[in-house]
């Protein structure tokens, strides 16, 4: 790998721990404590707030979700491209 790609990658696996841990601790009680708060909020003006970020926070996960899905299937396909130029 070239070496100016690694502290991007290592930023990038530090970006998701990071972001893993903003979900809660591993307690499988706990992990999920901050959205059952948002899904207790009655407020119309926190609602709206909350809908706002939500909204945003699904795009935003569904994008990560589907650069990691890109990220594994050029890996894949690296992977394989390597195997086949080692024969």
């Amino acid at each position: 790998m070239p070496p100016t790609l690694n502290p991007k990658i290592d930023a990038l696996q530090l970006s998701l721990e990071g972001l893993l841990k903003l979900l809660g601790s591993s307690d499988p009680d706990k992990k999920w404590q901050g959205i059952e708060i948002l899904k207790g909020i009655t407020s119309r003006t926190d609602f709206t707030l909350v809908e706002q970020e939500v909204a945003t926070m699904t795009t935003l996960v569904n994008q990560v979700t589907a650069g990691i899905k890109t990220l594994q299937q050029v890996s894949k396909e690296i992977g394989g491209g390597a195997a086949g130029a080692a024969r």
